[in-house]
């Protein structure tokens, strides 16, 4: 990874940024089900980039190019996009429109074996000028970020908690981005919180560059200065050369309990690269367009492997506007940019006079996303120390089917105990009213008349994780009582993805 190439800052892959997106627009076209939202297009441009096109930190879009997705839906490698349950909701399409890097350059597919890639055009590709080049250079770049290359686990799953700095001090068309992330071959998985000079306000949203040549993009959600962000990277279905088929990326609210989610299906390469905080800048030209406080702290960094084990790695801080070579024109080179790490603690730096905000709600010593009831939940479940019994559990909707397939507590016979009822999707448990079903014959006797619902009680499930929970129960007939049991997920349906 050179200076120049991330000053360039084009990156063909998972990008979960915020500012380019008006909010306002944003929540109409979400309302409406829009599939094209409306981003940021700024007014000044690099030399050959049409007037109509939309900035994103993967560049320059035509509008028809940026499709959005929602977080209970999926987006497949063949251009699917499912809801978690694996409903078909909507399919991609190619993209009919070239696209430009962020400095303006047009974006050239190449093949590489068996393999493409994008890549940015010369300037005798596009026929301008060296001026116009020279100009270039003011758009895109980090600024200061720690990193890890070398053996990461697979499956793996990183989480860091960040506060929303203050607003600049001058606002004009400037963003910047702050995030975590995990990179794969050409792909990095980030939860991002961004600024935007055009809309004044600091969003969290995900993006994913390039399905067949469109940016995929998350609803944004509208964050405050002081809420807790909790980002989230988790890498699933890997195979022995750690390629994993799974990708889920988080940014949650803590303080206000929204988030935001991509989920991507698409094999790529082993993930190589961490980056626990990272600073990246568009059109910044003066100290005083960075936020006022002149810091932002990440809290309680952790990557774990696929046991829940914590993996430790050793974390380098780059400062790349004083070794960038060439520095971007008018970019601020002088506004005191550092960084510090203690422990699982990072710092950025950007101000004359650092101060920490002060945050809006607690930060969470172990930040994990929480779970919660929904579709992809659905499967077989049992206790590994009570083989012989489980649960078939099925959610779609909004409504849950579970059955209990037990025995009588006599000894008499099996016991199936049907339960069914609403969930809330936001929530990590649901209780359900249960029958006891009994009267009918074994076929060719069957008669749906003889079929006797007897209330039995209710059965509540509550999950820690997508693969494990608590099975608790209390009824109201002789014999069954109260308890409750550990259960674990024996089958999950094809086609669903937990985030």
């Amino acid at each position: 990874m050179t200076n120049a190439g991330i000053w360039q800052g084009i990156v063909i892959g998972l990008w979960f940024v915020v500012s380019f997106t008006q909010v306002a627009q944003a929540s109409v076209d979400n309302e409406s089900g829009d599939r094209h939202p409306h981003l940021f297009s700024p007014k000044m441009k690099p030399a050959g980039v049409p007037a109509e096109y939309v900035l994103t930190h993967n560049g320059f879009f035509h509008p028809s190019c940026v499709v959005r997705v929602n977080s209970d839906e999926v987006v497949g490698r063949d251009l699917v996009i499912r809801g978690l349950d694996g409903r078909y909701h909507d399919r991609i399409a190619p993209c009919a429109h070239p696209r430009f890097s962020a400095t303006g350059r047009m974006m050239l597919e190449r093949n590489q074996g068996d393999a493409k890639s994008f890549v940015e055009s010369s300037r005798s590709e596009r026929n301008i000028s060296k001026a116009a080049v020279a100009k270039e250079l003011a758009y895109d770049g980090y600024v200061a970020f720690f990193e890890y290359q070398g053996d990461i686990p697979a499956p793996a799953s990183l989480n860091s908690v960040w506060v929303v700095p203050q607003v600049p001090r001058t606002i004009g068309e400037q963003a910047f981005g702050i995030f975590s992330g995990i990179q794969a071959a050409d792909v990095i998985l980030q939860p991002v919180l961004q600024f935007s000079g055009s809309s004044g306000h600091w969003t969290i949203i995900d993006e994913n560059c390039c399905a067949a040549g469109n940016l995929i993009a998350s609803v944004p959600v509208s964050v405050m200065p002081g809420d807790v962000i909790l980002g989230s990277v988790k890498i699933a279905g890997c195979d022995e050369d750690k390629v994993c088929s799974n990708w889920t990326v988080t940014a949650m609210d803590l303080t206000t309990r929204k988030s935001t989610t991509i989920n991507r299906q698409d094999p790529q390469g082993a993930a190589y690269l961490i980056i626990p905080a990272a600073l990246e800048a568009y059109s910044v030209t003066s100290c005083d367009m960075w936020p006022a406080n002149g810091q932002v702290n990440f809290y309680n960094n952790t990557l774990t492997d696929g046991n829940g084990a914590i993996v430790q790695k050793q974390y380098n801080l780059y400062i790349l506007p004083r070794g960038a070579n060439p520095r971007p024109d008018g970019f601020p080179i002088d506004c005191n940019y550092g960084g510090l790490n203690i422990g699982n603690n990072f710092s950025l730096v950007f101000g004359a006079s650092p101060s920490a905000v002060k945050p809006n709600s607690e930060i969470p010593v172990n930040p994990v996303i929480p779970i919660t009831v929904d579709g992809y939940m659905s499967g077989n479940w049992y206790d590994p120390t009570q083989g012989g019994q489980g649960f078939q559990l099925e959610m779609a909707d909004n409504t849950m089917l579970a059955i209990w397939f037990t025995y009588a507590p006599d000894g008499s016979g099996q016991n199936w105990i049907y339960a069914q009822g609403s969930y809330d999707s936001t929530k990590s448990s649901v209780t359900l009213p249960a029958v006891l079903l009994t009267g009918a014959r074994f076929a060719p006797n069957f008669r749906t008349g003889d079929v006797k619902n007897m209330p039995w009680g209710t059965l509540t499930f509550s999950f820690a994780d997508c693969d494990t929970g608590t099975a608790s129960w209390s009824s109201t007939l002789p014999g069954y009582g109260a308890g409750s049991m550990p259960i674990h997920r024996l089958t999950q349906i094809k086609g669903t993805v937990c985030p």
